[in-house]
Protein backbone atom coordinates (compact mmCIF):
# COMPACT_ATOMS: atom_id res chain seq x y z
CA UNK A 1 0.00 0.00 0.00
CA UNK A 2 1.42 3.47 -0.74
CA UNK A 3 1.38 6.06 1.59
CA UNK A 4 -1.81 7.82 2.49
CA UNK A 5 -1.76 11.62 1.66
CA UNK A 6 -4.61 12.72 3.93
CA UNK A 7 -5.11 15.37 6.76
CA UNK A 8 -5.87 13.51 10.18
CA UNK A 9 -7.98 14.35 12.68
CA UNK A 10 -6.38 17.08 15.37
CA UNK A 11 -7.30 17.40 19.15
CA UNK A 12 -6.77 20.81 20.54
CA UNK A 13 -7.00 20.24 24.72
CA UNK A 14 -6.10 23.14 25.94
CA UNK A 15 -9.49 24.15 27.00
CA UNK A 16 -9.29 21.39 29.63
CA UNK A 17 -5.90 22.67 30.55
CA UNK A 18 -6.16 24.82 33.68
CA UNK A 19 -5.71 24.58 37.20
CA UNK A 20 -9.44 25.87 38.05
CA UNK A 21 -11.68 23.49 36.30
CA UNK A 22 -9.69 21.67 34.71
CA UNK A 23 -6.40 19.02 34.39
CA UNK A 24 -2.69 20.46 34.41
CA UNK A 25 -0.03 19.58 32.05
CA UNK A 26 1.76 17.90 34.41
CA UNK A 27 -1.12 15.03 34.88
CA UNK A 28 -1.03 14.82 31.17
CA UNK A 29 2.61 14.15 31.09
CA UNK A 30 1.91 11.94 33.84
CA UNK A 31 -0.26 9.37 31.81
CA UNK A 32 2.62 8.97 29.36
CA UNK A 33 4.51 5.58 30.63
CA UNK A 34 1.12 4.04 31.25
CA UNK A 35 -0.24 4.56 27.84
CA UNK A 36 2.71 4.00 25.56
CA UNK A 37 2.81 0.52 27.61
CA UNK A 38 -0.55 -0.25 26.79
CA UNK A 39 -0.25 1.21 23.32
CA UNK A 40 2.42 -1.45 22.75
CA UNK A 41 0.38 -4.12 24.42
CA UNK A 42 -2.06 -3.21 22.03
CA UNK A 43 0.40 -3.62 19.09
CA UNK A 44 1.28 -7.31 20.34
CA UNK A 45 -2.67 -8.26 20.31
CA UNK A 46 -3.24 -6.98 17.00
CA UNK A 47 -0.61 -8.35 14.72
CA UNK A 48 -1.40 -8.07 10.66
CA UNK A 49 -3.36 -10.94 9.54
CA UNK A 50 -4.17 -12.31 5.34
CA UNK A 51 -8.21 -10.76 5.20
CA UNK A 52 -8.98 -14.13 2.88
CA UNK A 53 -11.05 -16.60 4.58
CA UNK A 54 -8.11 -19.19 4.74
CA UNK A 55 -7.32 -17.13 8.32
CA UNK A 56 -10.37 -18.10 9.24
CA UNK A 57 -9.12 -20.25 12.42
CA UNK A 58 -7.36 -17.02 14.18
CA UNK A 59 -8.93 -17.28 18.03
CA UNK A 60 -11.87 -14.95 17.80
CA UNK A 61 -11.25 -13.68 20.98
CA UNK A 62 -8.87 -11.53 19.39
CA UNK A 63 -9.38 -7.75 19.11
CA UNK A 64 -8.75 -7.88 15.24
CA UNK A 65 -11.16 -4.44 14.32
CA UNK A 66 -7.64 -2.26 14.94
CA UNK A 67 -6.05 -4.28 11.68
CA UNK A 68 -8.75 -5.02 9.60
CA UNK A 69 -8.49 -1.96 6.97
CA UNK A 70 -5.16 -2.71 6.46
CA UNK A 71 -5.85 -6.56 6.09
CA UNK A 72 -8.91 -5.76 3.80
CA UNK A 73 -6.26 -3.49 1.86
CA UNK A 74 -3.46 -5.93 1.46
CA UNK A 75 -6.17 -9.05 0.42
CA UNK A 76 -7.52 -6.66 -2.08
CA UNK A 77 -4.24 -6.07 -3.83
CA UNK A 78 -3.22 -9.41 -3.70
CA UNK A 79 -6.91 -11.28 -4.64
CA UNK A 80 -8.56 -8.16 -6.74
CA UNK A 81 -12.15 -9.97 -7.08
CA UNK A 82 -11.40 -12.60 -4.85
CA UNK A 83 -10.98 -10.51 -2.08
CA UNK A 84 -13.93 -9.92 0.65
CA UNK A 85 -13.94 -6.13 -0.91
CA UNK A 86 -13.50 -7.30 -4.31
CA UNK A 87 -16.82 -9.23 -3.46
CA UNK A 88 -17.78 -6.25 -1.80
CA UNK A 89 -17.46 -3.90 -5.28
CA UNK A 90 -19.01 -6.49 -7.35
CA UNK A 91 -22.02 -6.24 -5.63
CA UNK A 92 -22.60 -2.90 -4.90
CA UNK A 93 -21.65 -2.04 -8.89
CA UNK A 94 -23.65 -4.53 -10.15
CA UNK A 95 -26.80 -3.60 -8.37
CA UNK A 96 -26.87 0.18 -9.34
CA UNK A 97 -28.49 -0.64 -13.28
CA UNK A 98 -31.13 -3.00 -10.90
CA UNK A 99 -32.76 -0.94 -8.06
CA UNK A 100 -33.37 2.36 -6.88
CA UNK A 101 -33.33 1.77 -3.24
CA UNK A 102 -31.76 -0.34 -0.04
CA UNK A 103 -32.91 -1.33 2.95
CA UNK A 104 -30.26 -1.75 5.56
CA UNK A 105 -31.51 -3.91 8.58
CA UNK A 106 -29.57 -4.28 12.14
CA UNK A 107 -29.48 -2.92 15.31
CA UNK A 108 -26.30 -1.40 17.46
CA UNK A 109 -23.25 -1.00 15.48
CA UNK A 110 -24.51 -3.09 12.94
CA UNK A 111 -26.22 -0.70 11.53
CA UNK A 112 -25.39 2.80 13.43
CA UNK A 113 -22.02 2.68 11.58
CA UNK A 114 -23.31 2.29 7.91
CA UNK A 115 -25.77 5.33 8.83
CA UNK A 116 -22.99 7.36 10.43
CA UNK A 117 -21.25 7.65 6.83
CA UNK A 118 -24.22 7.82 4.64
CA UNK A 119 -25.32 10.68 6.91
CA UNK A 120 -21.47 12.66 6.85
CA UNK A 121 -20.43 11.68 3.61
CA UNK A 122 -23.91 11.90 1.27
CA UNK A 123 -26.32 14.85 0.41
CA UNK A 124 -28.18 15.46 3.51
CA UNK A 125 -31.41 15.04 1.56
CA UNK A 126 -29.71 12.33 -0.68
CA UNK A 127 -33.14 10.04 -0.97
CA UNK A 128 -34.83 12.96 -2.25
CA UNK A 129 -32.94 13.06 -5.15
CA UNK A 130 -33.95 12.38 -8.51
CA UNK A 131 -32.19 8.90 -9.69
CA UNK A 132 -30.43 11.34 -12.19
CA UNK A 133 -29.11 13.77 -9.18
CA UNK A 134 -27.67 10.86 -7.40
CA UNK A 135 -25.88 9.43 -10.27
CA UNK A 136 -27.75 6.10 -10.24
CA UNK A 137 -26.91 5.45 -6.81
CA UNK A 138 -29.90 4.01 -4.61
CA UNK A 139 -31.80 5.66 -1.76
CA UNK A 140 -30.54 4.13 1.31
CA UNK A 141 -32.69 3.39 4.34
CA UNK A 142 -32.75 1.89 7.86
CA UNK A 143 -34.40 -0.25 9.73
CA UNK A 144 -34.17 -3.52 11.62
CA UNK A 145 -33.47 -1.02 15.23
CA UNK A 146 -37.44 -1.36 16.68
CA UNK A 147 -40.40 -2.42 16.80
CA UNK A 148 -42.43 0.38 16.01
CA UNK A 149 -45.42 -0.50 13.85
CA UNK A 150 -45.86 3.18 12.07
CA UNK A 151 -42.18 3.38 11.48
CA UNK A 152 -42.12 -0.04 9.78
CA UNK A 153 -45.52 0.24 8.01
CA UNK A 154 -44.39 3.83 6.89
CA UNK A 155 -41.18 2.75 5.53
CA UNK A 156 -42.72 -0.37 3.69
CA UNK A 157 -45.27 2.09 1.99
CA UNK A 158 -42.84 4.22 0.61
CA UNK A 159 -40.55 1.38 -0.74
CA UNK A 160 -43.72 -0.14 -2.24
CA UNK A 161 -44.47 3.47 -4.17
CA UNK A 162 -40.86 3.34 -5.98
CA UNK A 163 -38.82 6.10 -6.80
CA UNK A 164 -39.53 9.10 -8.94
CA UNK A 165 -39.56 7.63 -12.18
CA UNK A 166 -41.09 5.11 -14.44
CA UNK A 167 -38.28 2.77 -15.13
CA UNK A 168 -38.05 -0.53 -13.77
CA UNK A 169 -35.35 -0.41 -11.55
CA UNK A 170 -36.99 2.25 -9.87
CA UNK A 171 -40.30 -0.23 -8.81
CA UNK A 172 -37.53 -2.47 -7.21
CA UNK A 173 -35.25 -2.59 -3.96
CA UNK A 174 -32.07 -4.72 -2.30
CA UNK A 175 -31.94 -5.27 1.12
CA UNK A 176 -29.10 -5.55 3.46
CA UNK A 177 -29.49 -8.09 6.25
CA UNK A 178 -26.34 -7.35 9.14
CA UNK A 179 -26.85 -9.83 12.21
CA UNK A 180 -23.50 -11.20 13.31
CA UNK A 181 -25.59 -13.97 15.55
CA UNK A 182 -28.51 -13.70 13.30
CA UNK A 183 -31.02 -14.14 16.46
CA UNK A 184 -31.14 -10.62 16.98
CA UNK A 185 -35.38 -10.40 17.58
CA UNK A 186 -35.81 -6.40 16.18
CA UNK A 187 -33.83 -7.52 13.11
CA UNK A 188 -35.46 -10.98 12.43
CA UNK A 189 -38.75 -9.77 12.88
CA UNK A 190 -38.33 -6.78 10.58
CA UNK A 191 -36.34 -9.26 7.78
CA UNK A 192 -39.86 -11.05 7.89
CA UNK A 193 -41.45 -8.31 7.28
CA UNK A 194 -39.04 -6.36 4.49
CA UNK A 195 -39.24 -10.66 2.58
CA UNK A 196 -42.90 -10.36 2.73
CA UNK A 197 -43.03 -7.04 0.53
CA UNK A 198 -40.14 -7.61 -1.59
CA UNK A 199 -41.48 -10.52 -2.55
CA UNK A 200 -45.44 -9.54 -2.70
CA UNK A 201 -43.71 -6.94 -4.94
CA UNK A 202 -41.26 -8.81 -7.12
CA UNK A 203 -44.01 -11.54 -8.28
CA UNK A 204 -43.51 -13.79 -10.27
CA UNK A 205 -40.25 -12.90 -10.69
CA UNK A 206 -39.60 -13.29 -6.96
CA UNK A 207 -38.09 -16.95 -7.12
CA UNK A 208 -35.12 -15.77 -9.62
CA UNK A 209 -34.42 -12.33 -7.83
CA UNK A 210 -35.27 -12.55 -4.51
CA UNK A 211 -31.58 -14.70 -4.09
CA UNK A 212 -29.86 -11.64 -5.80
CA UNK A 213 -31.40 -8.72 -3.71
CA UNK A 214 -31.02 -10.21 -0.05
CA UNK A 215 -27.63 -9.50 0.95
CA UNK A 216 -26.74 -11.30 4.32
CA UNK A 217 -23.85 -9.83 6.09
CA UNK A 218 -23.36 -12.61 9.12
CA UNK A 219 -20.99 -14.76 11.12
CA UNK A 220 -20.73 -18.25 10.33
CA UNK A 221 -22.72 -19.69 11.92
CA UNK A 222 -26.68 -18.64 13.38
CA UNK A 223 -29.99 -18.16 11.81
CA UNK A 224 -29.15 -15.65 9.77
CA UNK A 225 -26.70 -17.70 8.12
CA UNK A 226 -28.70 -20.74 8.13
CA UNK A 227 -31.46 -18.85 6.01
CA UNK A 228 -29.01 -17.20 3.67
CA UNK A 229 -28.06 -21.07 2.97
CA UNK A 230 -31.70 -22.20 2.83
CA UNK A 231 -32.56 -19.16 -0.02
CA UNK A 232 -29.37 -19.64 -1.56
CA UNK A 233 -28.35 -15.67 -1.57
CA UNK A 234 -25.95 -15.09 -4.48
CA UNK A 235 -23.85 -12.99 -2.21
CA UNK A 236 -23.44 -13.60 1.98
CA UNK A 237 -20.72 -11.67 3.24
CA UNK A 238 -19.03 -12.14 6.83
CA UNK A 239 -18.63 -9.77 9.55
CA UNK A 240 -14.83 -11.21 10.30
CA UNK A 241 -14.41 -13.67 13.59
CA UNK A 242 -13.07 -11.42 16.50
CA UNK A 243 -14.90 -8.07 15.07
CA UNK A 244 -17.93 -7.89 17.19
CA UNK A 245 -20.37 -5.47 16.43
CA UNK A 246 -19.62 -2.21 17.69
CA UNK A 247 -16.40 -1.93 16.03
CA UNK A 248 -17.93 -3.61 12.67
CA UNK A 249 -18.10 -0.41 10.38
CA UNK A 250 -15.27 -1.13 8.28
CA UNK A 251 -15.52 -4.55 7.67
CA UNK A 252 -18.87 -5.43 4.99
CA UNK A 253 -21.12 -4.37 7.66
CA UNK A 254 -20.23 -0.30 6.75
CA UNK A 255 -18.57 -1.05 3.44
CA UNK A 256 -21.29 -2.58 1.27
CA UNK A 257 -23.79 0.11 2.50
CA UNK A 258 -20.95 2.56 1.66
CA UNK A 259 -20.02 1.41 -1.37
CA UNK A 260 -23.59 0.98 -2.91
CA UNK A 261 -24.02 4.90 -2.25
CA UNK A 262 -20.92 5.78 -3.98
CA UNK A 263 -18.34 6.27 -1.20
CA UNK A 264 -14.62 5.95 -1.63
CA UNK A 265 -14.31 2.72 0.87
CA UNK A 266 -10.40 2.71 -0.78
CA UNK A 267 -9.83 6.01 0.59
CA UNK A 268 -12.02 5.56 3.67
CA UNK A 269 -9.80 2.46 4.56
CA UNK A 270 -6.17 3.85 3.71
CA UNK A 271 -7.61 6.78 6.32
CA UNK A 272 -8.10 4.45 9.10
CA UNK A 273 -4.91 2.72 8.16
CA UNK A 274 -3.20 5.95 8.26
CA UNK A 275 -4.76 6.96 11.50
CA UNK A 276 -3.42 3.78 13.12
CA UNK A 277 0.04 4.48 12.07
CA UNK A 278 -0.30 7.73 13.54
CA UNK A 279 -1.49 5.80 16.76
CA UNK A 280 1.36 3.37 16.83
CA UNK A 281 4.03 5.74 15.86
CA UNK A 282 3.62 9.40 16.63
CA UNK A 283 5.27 10.06 20.42
CA UNK A 284 2.82 10.62 23.64
CA UNK A 285 2.82 14.48 23.29
CA UNK A 286 1.33 14.35 19.62
CA UNK A 287 -0.95 11.48 19.42
CA UNK A 288 -3.88 12.28 19.21
CA UNK A 289 -5.40 9.06 20.30
CA UNK A 290 -3.71 8.95 23.70
CA UNK A 291 -4.16 12.79 24.53
CA UNK A 292 -7.96 12.23 23.76
CA UNK A 293 -7.88 9.26 25.94
CA UNK A 294 -5.38 11.13 28.86
CA UNK A 295 -7.39 14.36 29.27
CA UNK A 296 -10.97 12.44 29.59
CA UNK A 297 -9.79 9.85 31.46
CA UNK A 298 -8.40 12.61 33.91
CA UNK A 299 -11.11 15.05 34.04
CA UNK A 300 -13.25 11.85 35.17
CA UNK A 301 -11.13 10.77 37.73
CA UNK A 302 -9.97 13.98 39.45
CA UNK A 303 -13.03 15.82 38.32
CA UNK A 304 -15.81 13.79 38.10
CA UNK A 305 -16.93 14.31 34.74
CA UNK A 306 -18.59 11.59 34.37
CA UNK A 307 -20.78 12.23 31.32
CA UNK A 308 -19.19 12.29 28.22
CA UNK A 309 -20.68 15.22 25.77
CA UNK A 310 -20.01 14.94 22.13
CA UNK A 311 -20.68 18.02 20.63
CA UNK A 312 -21.22 18.07 16.83
CA UNK A 313 -21.36 21.45 15.33
CA UNK A 314 -22.21 19.90 12.10
CA UNK A 315 -25.87 18.35 11.44
CA UNK A 316 -24.24 15.74 9.40
CA UNK A 317 -22.56 14.16 12.40
CA UNK A 318 -25.18 13.52 14.33
CA UNK A 319 -25.61 10.09 13.93
CA UNK A 320 -21.53 9.52 14.02
CA UNK A 321 -22.43 10.84 17.66
CA UNK A 322 -24.60 7.91 17.96
CA UNK A 323 -22.36 5.47 16.82
CA UNK A 324 -19.53 6.89 19.24
CA UNK A 325 -22.47 7.15 22.03
CA UNK A 326 -23.08 3.46 21.21
CA UNK A 327 -19.19 2.62 21.08
CA UNK A 328 -17.87 4.06 24.79
CA UNK A 329 -21.53 2.57 26.38
CA UNK A 330 -20.90 -1.23 24.77
CA UNK A 331 -16.77 -1.38 25.37
CA UNK A 332 -16.68 0.59 28.50
CA UNK A 333 -19.81 0.46 30.80
CA UNK A 334 -19.27 -2.19 33.16
CA UNK A 335 -18.82 -3.60 36.63
CA UNK A 336 -20.18 -0.48 37.61
CA UNK A 337 -18.10 1.97 36.09
CA UNK A 338 -17.52 3.96 32.63
CA UNK A 339 -18.79 7.54 31.68
CA UNK A 340 -21.85 7.97 29.79
CA UNK A 341 -21.42 9.21 26.39
CA UNK A 342 -23.95 11.64 25.18
CA UNK A 343 -24.46 13.72 21.83
CA UNK A 344 -25.48 17.02 21.44
CA UNK A 345 -25.88 19.14 17.92
CA UNK A 346 -24.90 22.79 17.63
CA UNK A 347 -26.07 25.59 17.40
CA UNK A 348 -29.92 23.45 18.04
CA UNK A 349 -29.36 22.38 21.53
CA UNK A 350 -27.89 25.67 22.65
CA UNK A 351 -31.51 26.36 22.92
CA UNK A 352 -32.80 23.36 24.15
CA UNK A 353 -29.81 21.79 27.04
CA UNK A 354 -27.35 24.54 26.97
CA UNK A 355 -28.88 25.86 30.64
CA UNK A 356 -28.47 22.54 31.61
CA UNK A 357 -25.07 21.97 30.38
CA UNK A 358 -24.05 25.98 32.13
CA UNK A 359 -25.60 25.91 35.21
CA UNK A 360 -26.92 22.33 36.31
CA UNK A 361 -24.33 19.66 38.05
CA UNK A 362 -20.88 19.94 36.88
CA UNK A 363 -20.51 16.83 35.50
CA UNK A 364 -19.92 16.81 32.05
CA UNK A 365 -16.42 17.08 29.85
CA UNK A 366 -17.76 18.55 26.13
CA UNK A 367 -15.38 17.34 22.97
CA UNK A 368 -16.19 19.41 20.09
CA UNK A 369 -16.31 18.13 17.03
CA UNK A 370 -15.85 20.50 14.30
CA UNK A 371 -15.41 20.36 10.35
CA UNK A 372 -12.73 22.56 9.17
CA UNK A 373 -14.24 23.12 5.57
CA UNK A 374 -18.17 22.75 3.70
CA UNK A 375 -18.73 21.06 0.60
CA UNK A 376 -20.39 23.91 -0.48
CA UNK A 377 -20.08 27.42 -1.28
CA UNK A 378 -19.59 29.76 1.71
CA UNK A 379 -23.31 31.54 2.70
CA UNK A 380 -23.46 35.39 3.64
CA UNK A 381 -26.00 36.92 5.49
CA UNK A 382 -27.25 38.99 2.83
CA UNK A 383 -29.19 42.30 2.72
CA UNK A 384 -32.53 42.54 2.42
CA UNK A 385 -34.91 45.61 2.19
CA UNK A 386 -36.85 43.94 4.92
CA UNK A 387 -34.61 44.51 7.70
CA UNK A 388 -36.90 43.91 10.39
CA UNK A 389 -34.48 41.79 12.07
CA UNK A 390 -32.19 44.09 12.21
CA UNK A 391 -29.67 42.44 10.07
CA UNK A 392 -28.63 44.25 7.28
CA UNK A 393 -25.57 46.06 9.16
CA UNK A 394 -24.39 42.22 9.11
CA UNK A 395 -24.94 41.67 5.66
CA UNK A 396 -21.30 40.40 4.22
CA UNK A 397 -20.33 38.73 7.41
CA UNK A 398 -20.42 34.68 6.65
CA UNK A 399 -22.67 32.20 8.30
CA UNK A 400 -19.34 30.59 9.25
CA UNK A 401 -18.28 33.75 11.11
CA UNK A 402 -22.02 32.93 13.67
CA UNK A 403 -20.56 29.52 13.72
CA UNK A 404 -17.29 30.60 15.08
CA UNK A 405 -18.33 33.08 17.19
CA UNK A 406 -21.04 30.85 18.69
CA UNK A 407 -18.39 27.46 19.36
CA UNK A 408 -15.51 30.62 20.73
CA UNK A 409 -18.86 31.88 23.50
CA UNK A 410 -20.43 28.64 24.33
CA UNK A 411 -16.86 27.16 25.24
CA UNK A 412 -16.01 30.78 26.99
CA UNK A 413 -19.24 30.68 29.22
CA UNK A 414 -18.53 26.82 30.03
CA UNK A 415 -15.42 27.68 31.68
CA UNK A 416 -16.66 30.67 33.78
Amino acid sequence: MGPALMTLLRFDPSGSIDDDYGVSPQQVASMADRLMELRDRWADANQSRPASSESADIASSEPRFFRWPEELLIDYEERREASELGRIFRVANGMHDEIDAVVVLGIGGSMLGARALRDACCDPFHNELTRAARGSKPRMYFDGDNVDTDARNTLLSRLRAGGYGETSAEKRWALIVISKSGDTLETAVAMRHHLAMMESSLASDSEKLLPRYVIPITGDHGNLRTFATAMQCHEILSVPEGVSGQFCVLSSAGLLPSAMLGLDCIQLLLGAHEMNNHFMSAPFDQNVVLQYVAVNYLLAKHRNKSIRVTSVWNPSLQSFGHWYEHLVASSIGNNGRGVTPLTVVQTRDLHARYQQHLQGQNDKVFNNLIVQSHRSDPLTIGSSERNEDELNEFANHKVDDILRAAITTTNDSLHA
